[in-house]
């Protein structure tokens, strides 16, 4: 059994556990809506009249929102130098069809689907208020040990940098002259010690 309904201003071919996308309903996810009928057919018998068509009913639980594929909209004019480029995206619902009713009235088993969507949707709200405390926790205890890490990383360069200082401290000592040196060891000044090389000459 198919049906046809309206919604939109668009028809679409349903049947039951089938999901469509139609324009935006004003229903919030997990609630179940019902859609008017244009034509139902259930493989031998067809029914089109619209006096018939008042008692059925076709009821769909809301999915979800969301926003379409992006449509290109250009606009352009020849020998004006008119060109125009905007983007758009539609705003759609996704629905699940859960039943076609020829009474008008819901079975027990669609409410029942229906009714199951909005406590997992609940669960999972859930879920994630006592995951969101635990990944808070996790992110503090990754930032103080990136702290930590840090503070040693900085400690160790400031060493570094005062071993490198005291190395060139040692390295720049004032030279001492060889010859004064020898001289002063051997009980002479500096100027005996360079006198008989003048006389010498």
């Amino acid at each position: 059994m198919y049906a046809i309904v309206i919604t939109g201003g668009k028809q679409y071919r349903v049947s039951e556990n089938d999901v469509i996308e139609v324009e935006k309903l004003n229903a919030e996810p997990g609630a179940t809506v019902e859609l008017s009928v244009a034509f139902i057919a259930d493989g031998t018998n067809i029914i089109a009249d619209s006096a018939a068509l008042e008692s059925t009913k076709v009821f769909a639980t809301v999915e979800e929102h969301f926003k379409g594929v992006k449509a290109l909209v250009f606009k352009f004019q020849k020998r004006k130098g008119y060109k125009r480029t905007r983007g758009h995206r539609q705003e759609l619902t996704r629905l699940h069809i859960d039943e076609i009713s020829l009474n008008g009235k819901q079975s027990k088993k669609a409410t029942v689907k229906a009714d199951e969507k909005p406590a997992k949707a609940e669960e999972k709200a859930a879920l994630t208020k006592e995951t969101e405390p635990a990944k808070k926790a996790k992110s503090a205890t990754k930032s103080e040990s990136t702290a930590k890490v840090t503070a040693v990383k900085k400690s160790a360069k400031s060493e570094e940098d005062n071993a490198k200082s005291v190395a060139k401290a040692n390295k720049t000592k004032p030279k001492v002259d060889k010859t004064v040196v020898e001289a002063v060891v051997d009980g002479a000044s500096a100027e005996q010690a360079v006198e008989p090389e003048r006389t010498a000459e």
